[in-house]
């Protein structure tokens, strides 16, 4: 089977309100914080828990929608992870292609 998926699925709350700017061709960007945390029991008994940070970029209407959200929101965010190179660095996010409050 030659089958290949990217897809990412992310429930969590909004670390910080969304960055919302416009490109210089007018098009709407939103950049989104979102953080997830899972917790489990050690082997000796402790409670761990744990917590991840996800970059997320929303464009066009998408991007729109996250004018309404703000720090502490609760988020579903569906979308790709991407991997871009930029002047000083390389960058993985997720490129969301629907984002719900």
């Amino acid at each position: 089977m030659n089958l290949n998926i990217n897809k990412v699925i992310i429930v969590g709350k909004l670390d910080k309100d969304p960055n919302i700017g416009e490109t210089n061709n007018g098009k709407t960007v939103a950049n989104l914080l979102v953080v997830t945390d899972e917790s489990y029991t050690n082997i000796e008994k402790v409670k761990v828990e744990k917590y991840e940070r996800h970059k997320i970029v929303a464009w066009g209407r998408q991007a729109e929608l996250c004018k309404n959200f703000k720090k502490g929101d609760k988020v579903y965010i569906e979308g790709k992870n991407q991997t871009r190179r930029t002047d000083s660095s390389i960058v993985t996010e997720i490129v969301a292609t629907l984002v719900q409050k």
